[in-house]
């Protein structure tokens, strides 16, 4: 997850990279089994233990831009779920940004998640848990 330092509207991308203050951890969990009672993708992403974010912001200082090569795991009880590399991204940070820019006023602070392409699929559909 991205959160800009210095907000815009139609921010370039390749100016983009500027506007970031730091990034954070967001785990974007999805209850799956409940997924499939609604045609909307909201209400399986709004559980108690999903969304959750940080608690720990890396500044982009000493990071390499748009956290390129960051690793990221998500481990219950001890397995692995999900393994992805920031390279791993649908959309670059820059690109985001710049995309996300064109409807929406960044202000500083917001907090703009992220998404990888490859997917480890040893998480899903194991329904809601109590992750405790």
């Amino acid at each position: 997850m991205a959160i800009i330092g210095s907000g815009g509207k139609r921010i370039p991308e390749d100016t983009a990279p500027e506007s970031v203050f730091g990034y954070t951890v967001f785990n974007d969990g999805s209850a799956g089994d409940y997924q499939r009672k609604t045609q909307q993708w909201t209400p399986d992403n709004n559980f108690d233990t999903t969304g959750l974010v940080g608690p720990i912001v890396a500044t982009k200082d000493g990071l390499p831009e748009g956290a390129a090569g960051l690793e990221t795991e998500t481990l219950v009880g001890g397995t692995i779920l999900r393994s992805a590399s920031a390279g791993d991204m649908l959309w670059g940070v820059a690109k985001k940004i710049s995309t996300t820019s064109e409807s929406a006023m960044l202000e500083p602070g917001a907090m703009i998640a992220m998404a990888e392409t490859r997917r480890d699929n040893r998480g899903r559909n194991r329904g809601i848990q109590d992750l405790g």
